[in-house]
This record gives C-alpha cells, structure tokens and sequence, in this order.
C-alpha cells in the first residue's frame, strides 16, 4: 500500500512539472499582454483546480485587474478594477513581495476585500509576480467549496507565479518594444523636426530593452550594415557602438553548432517572405556562452525586393537553465519513480536493480551498470552477482568476466570505497586511478570512466550499483547527490527480503515446535474460529490444517466440548482456565485428557491459545503411586498385626484340637475321667454328637485356620526373601496354574472354572524368569478366581465366559496378561482394586486381601508392577510385569 502511494504521488508530480513546462512554453510564446494573461488564467485551472483565478498588474499605488477566470459560473466576482497597496490580501502581497494565504478569508483580519467574502470563497491565495525582486503585479488564487490550504503547495505556487511573471514582463516589453518601434519609424521620416522627441524614445526604448535583456536590430541588406542596439551589445558582452556589424561578424558571434541553423532560417525568411523566431547559442568574448531568442521580418521595397531584415534579440539563458533544470528533475523523478516501483513491487533483489540499471545507463547514456552485494557470510565483503545491464555483450565480455572473477573488501576498488564510505564514488580516468584493480581490463574494452553508488539499509551498505563510460566523463555532484536517495529506496527491498526471510523462518520455526509438541494446540480468535492448528490436533481429530482454518472450534470439537464462552472469558480477564482429567472414550477405552485456556497477550490481538494434553498415562501412573502407598501403609500395620494376632490364634487352634481329641478319642485318660464323674465316655460321646458339639469345635479349628490364613498373607506385605526365587518357564508356570485353577475346590465348585473357555496367546522362546513360583502362581490364581466370580454375576447366558492368556515380552521384562470377557469395573472400582480389605462381594463371602496381596507379592517381592484396565459392559485385563533377574 504505501509503494502505491508514492507511486501515485511522483505520478502527480511529474504530471504538474510537465504542464507547469507546457504552461509556461505557451506563455512565453505569447507576445500580446491580453493574450498571455489569457493562457495564463486558462493554463492555472486544471492544473491545480481554483474556483477562480485573477492577475492584477501594478500601477503606480493601484492593482489593476487584467483578468480573472472562473471554474463554476455560481462564483460571480465584482469587476472592481482597483485595489490599493497595502489593502486586502492581494494589495498587501504586491507590497511586500511575499506570497499570502488565507485558510479561512471570513476570519482572516487581513483579508479586507467585502466582494471575495459576497462572491462565497472561503481560501485564497496571494502571489506576488516578481521581475527583478521587483513586483509587476499579483495572481489571486480562490477557492470556495472547501477550506483550502494553499499553502501546501507553496513552492510549486511560487514557480508558477515566477514563471506567468516572466511571460507577462516579456509581453509588457514587447508591447512596449513594438510601441517604441513605431515611434521610430515615425521619428526617421520627420527625424529633423523631432529630435529631441527621438531621443526620449531611445531613451525609453534602451530602458525597456535593459529590463527585459530585450534589443532590437536592423540589417540594411543592401549595404549589409546592421544595426544594434545598445541592450544587443550587452547581450554580447561588447561596448555598445566599438563595432561596425556586418552580417559575416554577427556570424563570429554564432556558436559553431548553430549557424547553419541561423543562415538557413533568414534563407527561408527571405525566400518565403515569413518572419522567423528561433533559439540559438552565442559565444561570448570571454568564452562564455549564452542562449538567445531571435525574431525578425522582412521589409521590402516598391519592387518586392528585400532591402531590410528587422527584429529583436532577448537573451532566454536563465529561462533556458530554468527548463533545463526541469528537464533535469523530470528525469530525476523518474528514476526516483522507478526506485520506488522496484522497492514496493519487487519480491527478490534481482527484480529490483535490473530496473535501476537499466535507467541509469539509459539516462546518463553509459553502456555498462552491474551490481554487487554484500556476502552473507563477511558484510564487509562485496560480491559479484549476475545482475548486468550491458548495451554490446560482446565488445565489454572480457571486463564482464574478470568482474564476474573478483571481490572487493573495504577501501579496494571502486566498489569498495563505496563500501567503506557509504557515499556515491566516480572516478574520471580509470586508467590513471590509483585503486581501480581490473584498470587493464577496462581500458582494454574502452572504459574511461566509472560511477557507483550504495544500497543503503539504515546505516550498513548492503548493495553497490557500478556503471561505467566508454568516454571521460567529469563527475556529476547533483547526480551523485539523487543517486543516495534512490540508494536508499532500493535498500527497501532488501529490508523487506530480510524481514520475510526472517518471518518465514520464526513461521516455520513456531509450526516446528508446535508440531514437535505432544501436546494439541490451536489458536483461536475471540470468535472461536480456529487460526493455527498444529499437528497433534490434526491426529487428534482427523481434521487437516486446511480443512480447520476459520472454522469456528465447536464444529470440530465435540470431545471434549469446549464452550465459546468460556474463550471468551478468559480472553477478558487474561486468566487462564484449566480443566484436568477429562474422560473420553476412543476405541472402547477411557482416556484422559487436560484441557488449558491461555489468553493471547499480544497487544492489539484477542485470541487464546487451547492445549489438550493425553494425561491417560499420568492418571493411571497416579492411581498405582495411590495404590502403592496405601500397601506400604497397609504392609507395615499388616506385619504387627500378624505378630500380636498369631499368639493368641496358635492358642485357639491348640486348645481346639486337644478338645477334639478329648471328645471323641477313646484314650483311657477320657475314659477313666468319665468314670471318676459317674458316667460312661459312651454315654459323653453320645451326648456331644446329640448336641453337635464335635461340628462346632471343628468350625472354631477351621476359623483359626483361616485366619492363619490371613495372617500369612499380611505377612507376605513385608517379606522380601529371594531364598525360594529360581528361574522358571513362563509359559510352563502358566500352564500349571491353569491346572491347579481347574481342579481347585471353590473354582470347582462355585464358578464351575471348566466351563470358561481358555486361550492361551504365549510367546515362544521367553527367557526364564527368576521368581518365587508358588507366589506367582497364588497371584495368578487370585486374578483367575476375581474373574471367574464377576462373569458368573453378571448373568447373561448368550455370552460364553473367556479368559485370554497372554506371555510375551514387554522390553527388559516378561509381561502376563490375564484378560476376560466379564462386566468390566467403572472408574470408581478400578482405583480402588488393589485396597486392602475393599470388596465388591457380599459380607462373608470374601477377605479383599486377594488382589492387594497379589500387588504386593509382585511390586514389593519380585520388583515388578500390577495394572488394571477395564471398561464397564468390556471385561478386565489385569497386566503382570516381571523382571527377569530380579534384584531386590
């Protein structure tokens, strides 16, 4: 957007310098006073859009109005034709010699002129026309629909109002030439008689001619005598009278280069009895030149025969600078103008110096423009490039290549001090300089001189642009001076070039990292509507990057759902949010996520930043360090509980079974006793199976065994001896316990374990592992017979209960996998598993001691880890790991 702009803005520029030189070519070439002031007002509108235009010319104290022009017939101003010196805007202006504005002439103290305010003009603009530091008059500038400030254009405004100045002074000379002419003419036939009027008039005329660098000639062709006047002689750097004219000595004066001009125009005036206006130089007597504008007409005598040639000579070289010098900053906009379209078109280097070179040689008429650039690797070091504008390849491919061949480091080479001093080089004679290394090469093709200028970005050269002459040219300080600001412009493109690289780089590098990252990530805007999405949501969704830009969140997020309000909450207060654990099912399975908010802090943007993080590991992780510490608290209260229960229970079960045996043993002891108690052990014996004394003697022995029971495997809490441990066949010690399972009384009896199909899924060739077998296989059997209860329960007679058995290895350690096709645990019982003492049976109908002891044995005793996985309505898996050498 703003290359365009400045684009426009030189398109504008070149646009009113070209008609400002067309205005003012018109106005010079106007001889009537009425006419110029006409080409003027006409010329001054479009070119800069008044709603009205006035020139007033001095006389004496008075302004006169010459003429004004209006650009909407709704603005109707009083003809008054007087304003006085140091009145109103326009009087004050002439005053002074100053240009005048007004933004608002209503409140303006200055502007006194009631007619401007009646006529509806809001701005105006007064702008002395100077001759000499002298004022010859005012341009007024109105404008009503809008306050305008013209002071904006100040200096455009004053280069018109010098040059219409100019044209007007010009057409008051001539008038006054014309004037003066004819009262000579008239003063020659009564030349006796009038003397002394003749010579006021000269007087005038030679006055009027001084002003306006104005002389008139007279060429009596006869006795080729001419005439001059004193302001010619001027002009010509001569004393006025020293010199007889003749025509041959007014062609000593001539610049070579422009007399046959001269001759063949006064030949066409002669034969086609026209009058002619040329320009042409003339070479003074010190050397110097000037630039003339000569006209001329024929007079002729009874016979039709030319006896005079008559005219005038006004010497246009500060006019002629004048249109050189916009011809010179026409050209210099234009190359301004063609830096400017590089800089904010071009997306590589190349693109933008081809232009830049191609120019240059053209303007300055040079066949050879290259450029280096600097070496990323040493910035003080300047490289070639192949970006070569080159009129004949051919002729300079010896100094092309020997360019394409070297480097130059700062202070070396022409390129080189540009370099180092940051500042345009020229270098008149290539030959002849001291620090022009490929000078042989050069001069070899014809190169004479050189010029370079830098590709400034801030204060570092990042460019240098050469050009080279095959002529010995003189330096061009202006031109150098121009050349550092387009240096400036071009290193614009090497700005932008820097920054996208560097943009590209931080995009890439951000998608990168947000890709490497674990974890989703996507960008929203305050709307919800998705701005980056990196990979790990793309697998998370399914949805692709392109497929997810701009579409609002909740479209592709339905697990977990993520409210648009909640965004837009935390982007208001600028506080994250965090929800932790969230369930979702994939597959089957429960996995857990966490869900963070982040608002975007960057100034001027609302967004947020939303991360979901798979924390199933996390949360299962969590659940076993749970289950890990309740056993290790459980353990070390199991192992006192075990000591101070055992004495009292060795006691029940002694005294139990001495009560057995005194109740039904025929020992003579007992018989003897019943005697000394008057009975027979006959009749005791009888009495105690009447009563089933026997049965309830033998069921406090059993109690007392199974709380034995129990209290072994509190024990096994804290034991960890490896003098049982030996290495042992997996698959074997499986096949085994399955043995054992389908012959083991309560599988047998209440879960009928032969009916519960069995597939065994073993990995052949497993290292042995080194565990306590008899404890790994109490283990198993504890899983087998949960699983065995729960799919008895869960009562659906279609469904054919199933064990998967599994041995295979799970990196450095044996994996077992014991999974069934029961009801499934929900979250609640999967955390709670492996308690001490929790149960999902009925009250008597279980210890909730089998799995925590199962952990135990293989946490604690063989160093190995319990897991369990389950789905509610998709069975249990419960995964053993076991080391292969075990070291406790």
């Amino acid at each position: 957007m703003e290359g365009t702009v400045v684009e426009s803005e030189l398109q504008q520029r070149i646009s009113e310098l070209s008609t400002l030189n067309t205005l003012m070519q018109q106005v010079n070439a106007s001889l009537s006073l009425n006419e110029v002031v006409q080409v003027a007002l006409k010329g001054i509108v479009p070119l800069l859009s008044p709603d009205m235009v006035m020139i007033f010319l001095l006389d004496g104290e008075d302004l006169v109005l010459y003429g004004l022009h209006s650009a909407d017939p709704a603005y109707k101003h009083e003809e008054t034709q007087l304003h006085k010196l140091g009145e109103c805007l326009c009087g004050n202006s002439a005053k002074s010699g100053k240009a005048l504005y007004s933004y608002d002439i209503h409140s303006d103290s200055r502007c006194t002129w009631h007619e401007c305010k009646m006529a509806g003009f809001r701005s105006f603009a007064a702008l002395p026309l100077l001759k000499e530091g002298k004022t010859i008059g005012v341009l007024g500038l109105a404008s009503g629909k809008s306050n305008r400030d013209f002071s904006l254009q100040s200096t455009f405004l004053e280069t018109l109002s010098n040059g219409i100045a100019i044209g007007l002074q010009n057409a008051i000379l001539y008038e006054e030439v014309n004037k003066s002419r004819d009262k000579l003419v008239e003063t020659n036939k009564l030349l006796e008689t009038e003397i002394e009027e003749r010579s006021k008039t000269e007087k005038e005329l030679g006055q009027a001619q001084r002003i306006a660098q104005l002389g008139n000639w007279d060429w009596d062709i006869l006795r080729d005598k001419i005439y001059w006047s004193d302001e010619i002689y001027c002009i010509f750097g001569l004393f006025p009278n020293l010199l007889n004219i003749t025509f041959k000595k007014f062609l000593s004066f001539v610049h070579p280069g422009d007399i046959a001009l001269v001759n063949d125009s006064i030949r066409k005036t002669l034969s086609h009895k026209v009058p002619y206006n040329i320009d042409h130089r003339i070479v003074l007597p010190d050397g110097g030149e000037k630039i003339v504008h000569a006209q001329a007409e024929v007079a002729y005598d009874s016979n039709g025969k030319a006896v005079r040639i008559f005219g005038t000579i006004q010497d246009v070289t500060d006019r002629k600078m004048v249109e050189n010098a916009l011809k010179v900053k026409n050209s210099f906009l234009r190359l301004l103008q063609v830096a400017a379209i590089s800089a904010n078109r071009s997306a590589e280097i190349e693109d933008a110096f081809r232009p830049i070179l191609n120019e240059v040689c053209r303007y300055m008429g040079w066949p050879i423009g290259h450029a280096f650039i600097t070496s990323k690797e040493k910035p003080d070091l300047l490289e070639p490039t192949s970006i070569w504008n080159v009129e004949n390849p051919e002729r300079f491919t010896a100094f092309i290549d020997h360019t394409n061949k070297i480097k130059f480091e700062k202070g070396r080479g022409l390129p080189g001090l540009v370099l180092e001093y940051k500042t345009p080089q020229w270098i008149t004679d290539v030959a002849s300089h001291p620090n022009f290394p490929r000078a042989n090469t050069a001069t070899s093709v014809g190169i004479e001189s050189g010029f370079a200028f830098p590709v400034m970005v801030g204060t570092e050269v990042v460019a240098a642009l050469e050009f080279f002459s095959t002529e010995r040219v003189p330096p061009d300080l202006t031109f150098m001076d121009f050349m550092s600001d387009v240096g400036t412009e071009l290193g614009r493109v090497v700005e932008r070039k820097r920054a996208e690289d560097g943009m590209r780089y931080l995009r890439n590098l951000l998608k990168n990292v947000t890709d490497s990252m674990p974890s989703v990530l996507v960008t929203v805007d305050y709307n919800g509507r998705i701005m980056h999405w990196n990979l790990e949501a793309e697998k998370y969704t399914g949805v692709s990057v392109e497929d997810a830009r701009c579409r609002k969140l909740s479209e592709i997020f339905t697990q977990p759902a993520i409210a648009i309000e909640k965004v837009q909450e935390v982007i208001q207060c600028k506080t994250p949010s965090k929800d932790e654990n969230m369930p979702r099912k994939i597959k089957g399975e429960t996995r857990f996520y966490d869900l963070t908010i982040y608002p975007l802090i960057s100034s001027g943007v609302k967004g947020a930043v939303i991360r979901i993080d798979d924390v199933t590991d996390r949360v299962r992780m969590e659940e076993i360090m749970i289950q890990s510490e309740k056993m290790l608290s459980v353990g070390g209260l199991a192992a006192g509980m075990a000591h101070e229960i055992n004495n009292p229970l060795a006691g029940i079960l002694q005294s139990s079974q001495v009560v057995l045996d005194r109740i039904s043993s025929d020992l003579q002891a007992n018989q003897d006793v019943a005697m000394d108690c008057g009975t027979k052990f006959t009749n005791i014996k009888e009495y105690v199976d009447k009563r089933e004394v026997k049965s309830m003697v033998e069921a406090i022995r059993l109690s007392g065994q199974r709380a034995a029971k129990i209290v072994d495997n509190m024990l096994s809490f804290s034991r960890k001896s490896v003098s049982d441990f030996m290495p042992h066949n997996l698959n074997d010690l499986l096949d085994q316990t399955l043995e054992l399972a389908s012959n083991e009384y309560d599988l047998r009896k209440k879960y009928d374990f032969r009916q519960i199909e069995i597939e065994r899924k073993y990995e052949s060739a497993l290292p042995p592992v080194n565990c306590e077998k008899t404890k790994i296989q109490q283990v198993i059997l504890n899983v087998l017979k949960n699983g065995a209860q729960a799919m008895a329960e869960e009562n659906a007679p279609d469904k054919k209960p199933k064990f998967i058995i599994r041995a295979l290895r799970d990196k450095n350690m044996a994996r077992i996998d014991i999974e069934d096709n029961g009801p499934g645990m929900d979250q609640a019982t999967r955390k709670r598993v492996f308690e001490p003492f929790f149960s999902t049976k009925d009250v008597g109908l279980g210890t909730g001691l089998g799995l925590s002891v199962s952990y135990f044995i293989i946490t604690e005793n063989h160093g190995g880890s319990m897991e369990v996985e389950s789905t509610p309505g998709k069975g249990t898996k419960f995964v053993i790991r076991l080391p292969f050498n075990i070291n406790l």
